[in-house]
């Protein structure tokens, strides 16, 4: 406190005129008094400031917990999703899985990280109760089953989850096809139908695609980076090679550009959507539908099943022998035998 006194007779002897002679002005005991009040006014402002301090920091403690409670949970969001990424999975993939995982954390009344075999099991058993299809459900196991086993390292196994639903994808006839096209109102939304049905590509690798990527003389492309992280070459019409051309736009690399650089996926669902309803097609239409209407198409024409499961970018012939079984065309063929019954009578 002495060395503030001092301070301040330094401050009082450089800021008044008479500065030099105050304390030589002034009889002892005044000095003493003036002394005496200065330092009972520094004691009250350094009390008041150190309280203005205390409260902040108070609330400061308070507000603590919540907030490293909030960063170990996205420190446990982070090691998931830094695995993912350095196992190849899909952005989509990543963002199912995280969601999944944030879902278990919100259902739990503890850490993630201690979650229990009947933990996982009762979460599960919820989707079930609020109607949530069996595809979603096993992903929902895989998610969580991932982080557990693969990032945690736990062996927790054996949760029986409902069979996955074998449906049948819809397939577009070829009349179909021509309607959506003569209904599609821009030229643009024209060349994106075309191109999903003459691909047979993904709607994530249709806005991926680039012009670089395009063969248009040898009437073939390249996708790169698709799903699997593969790439993979597919054929496409030279005539639509030419038609793309139309909208190519000077220092754009993406064929189809958008406010990010590229179009959205979520903007060619909703083209496709539109063009079905506008075509009076009363089936459930999206990009998917598209390729699997390539896919049965060329099966129908006599292509072999292996070309079109390099086309697909399939890794399993499995998956794409499920197109044998929405082809119609062989079908069709099929004399039916109340037919030939009919015939033998009659002769």
């Amino acid at each position: 406190m002495l060395n503030i006194v001092r301070i301040h007779k330094a401050r009082l002897q450089i800021n008044s005129n008479k500065s030099t002679n105050f304390f030589y002005n002034h009889k002892p005991n005044h000095i003493h008094q003036y002394i005496s009040h200065l330092t009972t006014k520094l004691t009250v402002e350094a009390s008041n400031n150190l309280h203005k301090l205390l409260i902040p920091l108070h609330q400061l403690q308070k507000r603590t917990k919540p907030i490293n409670s909030t960063k170990k949970k996205s420190i446990i969001m982070e090691d998931l999703e830094a695995e993912l990424q350095l196992r190849g999975y899909t952005e989509a993939t990543q963002k199912a899985y995280l969601r999944y995982n944030k879902q278990l954390q919100q259902h739990l009344n503890k850490p993630i990280q201690k979650a229990t075999k009947q933990d996982i099991k009762k979460y599960l058993a919820n989707l079930i109760t609020q109607q949530k299809s069996n595809n979603t459900i096993a992903q929902a196991k895989s998610a969580i089953l991932f982080y557990q086993n693969k990032v945690l390292e736990k062996d927790i196994a054996g949760i029986q989850t409902p069979k996955i639903e074998q449906k049948l994808p819809n397939v577009l006839t070829t009349q179909e096809i021509q309607a959506l096209l003569e209904t599609a109102t821009y030229t643009k939304s024209k060349l994106i139908i075309k191109l999903l049905y003459s691909t047979g590509i993904r709607v994530s690798e249709l806005v991926n695609l680039k012009w670089q990527d395009l063969e248009p003389s040898q009437g073939t492309a390249w996708v790169r980076q698709g799903k699997g992280q593969k790439d993979r070459l597919i054929t496409i019409s030279k005539q639509l090679c030419e038609e793309l051309q139309t909208i190519k736009k000077e220092n754009t690399q993406y064929i189809f550009p958008g406010q990010n650089g590229k179009m959205s996926t979520r903007n060619v669902q909703s083209i496709i959507k539109r063009a079905g309803k506008k075509a009076n097609i009363d089936k459930d239409i999206t990009p998917h539908t598209l390729r699997h209407s390539f896919a049965t198409h060329l099966l129908e024409n006599g292509n072999d099943l292996r070309i079109i499961q390099e086309l697909l970018g399939h890794s399993n012939i499995q998956t794409t022998q499920i197109y044998t079984h929405i082809s119609s065309e062989a079908k069709q063929n099929v004399n039916n035998p109340l037919d030939n019954l009919k015939e033998s009578n009659q002769k």
